[in-house]
């Protein structure tokens, strides 16, 4: 494999700058016992090095087994998993995809192929992982979440895209593409872009959002629907049940500011809109993982 290895497809610069792509979690070591035979969620993307044991993975009508010396890179879905009671994995969770929050990746995934076939993506998999480990010697379950340098930051994103690309490089050998949705309307990237960057505790506001992009609210709603496949509302709003999620399961964040992290005043009004989406209190909710001693990755 070359030294630089370069994507197949073509689009635009600002279409691959659109990309959010980031580290969210990295672990090598035992699988715990809690993960060995369980369920896992369908936001979870990541890639698994079978390092020792066995592993088999389910996600619909997809069946893959791996044993040692074996990648497994994760589509986006829901499924099951279990490990064999000594099996020992090199793990890493990570996002990638595109402003209207589609894959990055989808389309022939999940993959199974030998840590033999493409060396480089182990060596750089470590590269990584030392990185981290420097930075944060003990695992955390959100890399998000960790308090480092601006110095620190940049050696783990310098690290993370090194792998990525690698990882890019290996699936184009393996035939398997960037799945791209191309949004047509140039006016909706821009929001996309907006929205991706607007702090989850600000206020949404539809009207300046079509104001920015010359249209009227309800045309803005129809065109982003259009594009994106819901509103503009709910979109902004999933990207915050997404990280409320996350700071529940995997923080030891008081509720309370999780509620001004995303703009509730009141811990009233934050604990009735998790609940309609959720089903169940954020209290409930993050007292479900710690009973289970389950975070939300491996």
């Amino acid at each position: 494999m070359s030294s630089s290895p370069v994507i197949s497809s073509r689009l635009r610069v600002r279409d691959w700058a659109s990309i959010h792509a980031d580290l969210t979690f990295i672990y090598e070591g035992e699988v715990a016992e809690c993960f060995r035979d369980c369920a896992m969620p369908e936001n979870f993307l990541g890639a698994w090095l079978i390092l020792r044991g066995k592993c088999r993975l389910t996600q619909g009508a997809t069946l893959i087994e791996a044993g040692a010396g074996q990648w497994i890179i994760l589509r986006r879905a829901a499924g099951w998993q279990y490990f064999s009671p000594d099996a020992r994995i090199l793990s890493i969770r990570f996002e990638a995809e595109w402003p209207d929050r589609k894959p990055f990746f989808d389309l022939g995934l999940s993959a199974c192929f030998p840590a033999t076939r493409f060396p480089r993506l182990e060596e750089k998999g470590r590269r990584l992982l030392e990185g981290v480990r420097r930075v944060t010697p003990k695992t955390t379950v959100d890399l998000k979440a960790e308090l480092v340098s601006l110095g620190e930051f940049l050696d783990i994103r310098t690290g993370f895209l090194a792998w990525f690309t690698e990882l890019c490089a290996t699936l184009e050998a393996l035939d398997i593409h960037p799945s791209r949705t191309m949004l047509r309307d140039e006016r909706i990237a821009k929001v996309l872009y907006n929205l991706s960057r607007l702090p989850l505790s600000a206020r949404f506001r539809e009207e300046e959002l079509a104001a920015s992009i010359g249209l009227q609210v309800g045309q803005f709603v129809r065109v982003f629907r259009r594009e994106v496949g819901t509103t503009p509302k709910r979109f902004f709003d999933e990207r915050r049940r997404d990280a409320c999620r996350r700071l529940l399961a995997n923080t030891d964040m008081p509720i309370k500011e999780i509620a001004l992290e995303l703009g509730y005043m009141r811990l009233s009004d934050f604990s009735a809109w998790f609940s309609a989406h959720e089903g169940t209190s954020p209290r409930d909710f993050r007292r479900r993982f710690r009973d289970t001693g389950k975070p939300m990755m491996l």
